[in-house]
């Protein structure tokens, strides 16, 4: 990737796997201005209020008040830095 991305994704997300971020970020140029941040107690769509745990094409979908707050500062501070350029 050229452009400075952000990928926040959960641990326990079923459904695009952390693992495949992870693996992405070692084979990734060194370069690349691209970050990953995984929540260790979060599955799909935990930024979600309304999302308060259920099942949805055989995928756990569950909201996390800490990592939805956490990835909420992370973007503020991601655009900060990248929009003020």
């Amino acid at each position: 990737m050229s452009m400075p991305t952000l990928v926040l994704i959960g641990e326990l997300d079923d459904w695009s796997p952390a693992a495949a971020c992870k693996a992405m970020m070692k084979r990734r140029n060194r370069d690349s201005p691209i970050q990953l941040i995984v929540y260790p107690d979060a599955h799909h769509v935990f930024d979600a209020p309304r999302q308060q745990g259920q099942r949805y094409f055989g995928h756990w979908l569950e909201y996390n008040t800490v990592a939805a707050e956490q990835a909420s500062e992370e973007v503020r501070k991601f655009l900060a830095e990248h929009l003020a350029r």
